[in-house]
């Protein structure tokens, strides 16, 4: 990161809780409306569960993932982050 490390947005102490942390944090802090994050375990529900924010895990396959670089091919989907 050039400016530093990403925190939550709600407590700088914490975690932003994965890698879709950023996306996250960013939403959060009224900064977008929506993001879109990648998930292999957790990397799209733990930011949005750390952050208050509501969250869309697709079934692997149902979206397409065209543009995503996958840690896990058969694993990876991408999702929708929002604040609810």
């Amino acid at each position: 990161s050039a400016g530093g490390l990403t925190v939550n947005a709600y407590d700088p102490k914490r975690t932003p809780f994965g890698s879709s942390g950023g996306t996250a944090t960013v939403i959060a802090s009224g900064q977008s409306v929506i993001g879109f994050g990648t998930d292999t375990q957790g990397s799209i529900q733990n930011p949005c569960a750390g952050q208050a924010l509501s969250c869309l895990r697709p079934t692997q396959g149902f979206l397409s993932t065209d543009g995503v670089f996958p840690l896990v091919e058969w694993m990876d989907t991408a999702g929708p982050m929002m604040r609810s």
